[in-house]
């Protein structure tokens, strides 16, 4: 079976290409250098045509799914735990009381390393892992398909895709909801997202079955019909296995209430016992480089290792017990400090106190999560920049952060997704919109003015005014869009081994529209257009994501921006630069005696990169026009971008597919209550 390209997208290029066709018979009648432009658009519709009519064998799809998903996790939880160390070993028992149906296993109880033998045990293939809050429930989950990942022949060739439950709302079949998750988080065309759904190779990882809002004992509550979806799959053994993770509460409430998985395992991650506490904490303290500024004390260590301290309980959650590595670390708490708490909730709000002060002393800003990456591979985390942000200016942007998700909630969205394509919204709506169109007409209209080329006279003022028109159309449309979507470029696949493939198709459609070009205009209007044409190919190309790439939340709006600047770039070289303001209407006007020729060069390069910044990075545009309203103020930071990524690497903020989430629930509930 192969997996081919998506009809849409090509009936959508086939469009495209006549329309070009037209104006380019059309525009012929006008003026030359105007059939250089538009050859622009056929040519690169060709590669387009080319690009998505590409098709690979389904198993060779799921391989490569398989590899960039292994290598974002394994990413993931090197950021959260650092190079070579392993988490906790979480332990789990099963839940008889809370199972319905049949369910075939050997297993009772385990430890995280256990995970990916009892679900390969089990039959049906179908988990359900319940937990308190910080308990480990989200780590046994990810562990779980890291193991199948690297298991996948005894999983049938199967793909564990980790994938947060919060955007499903139950009522679309699984198997599209995972299709279209498949193409946000991983960047696969739609039809072939669908054809590895559909071929029974993707097993969805479902974190946060109580995130998704609504009452449990609610008969219309999401979590409901999200149970009545994956307990109604046909032929649920076979078609697609399944694993769910879940607060253990409201999981019970959901139970109670009469809604269940049928036919699936249940296991509750257990609390740490004091020996699996130490061995970790001497995993954490003994990576550290340079001398702790605190270490366990002789006090700490007998308080950890006495049975109903409230030391020892609370150290046996996962999630207080990193915050306490964290506090030590960062010389915010001391070990002895920690062992003298009076009781479990004493030392649970100090930890909880201490969260953000030591995320600021460990992590310098400024910090790209790829480059540290790179270096915490190599064995070290530290970075050339010994900046910090501020305490409580973290505290305050984050604390916006988590006003705007109980908004979100509120109109009926997600509470726990932190999307940067809707971030725009934490600044007045209409403000955001008012700003952003503005700015779009601006810069369309001033992009526009470069069709006074064209020719002089009546049928000149005739051209201008139709793409001032347009430009208009596309200003509004651009600025008063309720939700922006960001371009899918992807210019990275471009240096990968299928990507070198399109190199020579890129070259020889440069080529060829350079001679067209150097044969009606002449040598410079042959050089700009056999450029602009080579360009548009390779951002079509990079639009077709031929191969799947795990996608970083801050791609979303990069790439959005990367596009608008190549869509400027392409406009500038291709359409302005063979004229420069020295023809049609515009000859009157005698712009290059006054610019010369390097001004006039330099205005087409200023015009095109904001008209293509304006209204090609559409996403990109809402973004910086919310930022200029609210940066201000001193709820966000300017550089928001980059703080999100710092964020993410402090701990704080965790990615789930292509969007931030709190890294834990307390957070957020202590910062918006």
């Amino acid at each position: 079976m192969r997996v081919r390209g998506d009809p849409q997208l090509l009936r959508r290029a086939a469009l495209f290409a006549a329309a070009c066709v037209v104006a380019t018979v059309v525009a012929s009648f006008f003026d030359s250098s105007s059939v250089v432009t538009l050859f622009v658009g056929i040519v690169s519709t060709v590669a387009s045509v080319a690009a998505l009519l590409a098709s690979v064998p389904t198993a060779d799809a799921a391989d490569d799914l398989a590899r960039k998903v292994e290598k974002g996790w394994e990413q993931r939880r090197m950021i959260l735990l650092g190079a070579g160390v392993r988490p906790a070993k979480v332990p789990f028992g099963r839940q008889l009381g809370l199972e319905r149906g049949d369910v075939t296993t050997t297993w009772t109880r385990g430890t995280l390393p256990d995970i990916g033998s009892l679900f390969l045990d089990t039959t049906p293939r179908r988990l359900l892992i319940v937990g308190e809050p910080g308990s480990g429930k989200t780590v046994l989950a990810a562990e779980l398909a890291l193991e199948l990942l690297q298991r996948r022949t005894e999983a049938g060739g199967r793909v564990a895709v980790p994938v947060n439950i919060g955007g499903w709302d139950g009522r679309a079949p699984l198997g599209d909801w995972l299709a279209g998750r498949l193409v946000d988080n991983y960047r696969l065309t739609p039809g072939r997202a669908k054809s590895l759904v559909d071929a029974k190779l993707v097993i969805p990882v479902l974190d946060g079955l109580d995130e998704v809002g609504g009452l449990p004992a609610a008969a219309t509550s999401r979590a409901a019909d999200i149970i009545d979806q994956l307990n109604s799959l046909p032929d649920n053994r076979e078609l697609t296995s399944v694993v769910v993770s879940c607060r253990d509460s409201y999981y019970r409430a959901l139970h109670h209430a009469g809604h269940c998985l049928q036919d699936t395992l249940v296991i509750r991650a257990r609390p740490l016992s004091s020996s699996e506490a130490r061995t970790f904490l001497e995993q954490q303290f003994g990576r550290v480089r340079r001398p702790a500024p605190q270490t366990i004390s002789p006090l700490f260590d007998a308080r950890l290792g006495t049975s109903g301290s409230p030391l020892a309980q609370a150290l046996s959650s996962p999630w207080l017990l990193s915050l306490a590595i964290a506090s030590m670390q960062a010389g915010v708490l001391t070990a002895d400090a920690l062992a003298a708490a009076a009781s479990r909730t004493t030392l649970e709000r100090d930890l909880q106190a201490s969260y953000i002060a030591s995320a600021t002393r460990l992590h310098p800003r400024g910090v790209d999560v790829r480059t540290y990456l790179t270096r915490a591979a190599r064995g070290g985390r530290d970075t050339n920049t010994t900046a910090h942000y501020e305490a409580d200016k973290v505290q305050r942007w984050l604390t916006t952060l988590a006003l705007h998700l109980r908004d979100q909630a509120a109109a009926g969205g997600s509470r726990t997704d932190l999307s940067p394509l809707a971030l725009w919204q934490i600044a007045p709506k209409t403000r955001v919109h008012v700003l952003h169109t503005t700015l779009s007409l601006l810069a369309g209209m001033l992009a526009a003015a470069f069709a006074a080329e064209l020719v002089d006279g009546p049928p000149g003022a005739a051209a201008t005014l139709a793409m001032e028109t347009v430009a208009v159309c596309f200003g509004v449309w651009a600025g008063i869009r309720t939700e922006p979507r960001p371009s899918r470029l992807e210019l990275r696949q471009l240096a990968t081994r299928r990507g070198i493939r399109w190199w020579p198709l890129i070259a020889a459609c440069g080529a060829a529209a350079g001679a067209f070009g150097a044969s009606t205009g002449g040598p410079g209007p042959g050089l700009s257009s056999g450029c602009g044409t080579a360009l548009t190919v390779a951002v079509v190309i990079g639009l077709g994501r031929q191969e799947a790439r795990v996608v970083w939340a801050v791609d979303l709006l990069r790439n959005d921006l990367l596009f608008g600047v190549l869509l400027g770039l392409g406009f500038a070289v291709a359409g302005a630069l063979p004229g420069g303001y020295t023809g049609g209407l515009a000859a009157h006007l005698h712009f290059t005696d006054h610019l010369t020729r390097p001004g006039s060069t330099a205005l087409a390069f200023a015009v095109g990169l904001a008209a293509g910044i304006a209204q090609g990075a559409r996403a990109w545009g809402r973004y910086a026009a919310a930022l200029v309203i609210v940066a201000p103020s001193g709820r966000l930071p300017w550089r928001l971008r980059h703080f999100l990524e710092w964020a993410y690497v402090a701990g704080l903020l965790r990615v789930s597919g292509n969007v931030y989430q709190f890294r834990h629930e307390t957070l957020r509930e202590l910062l918006a209550p």
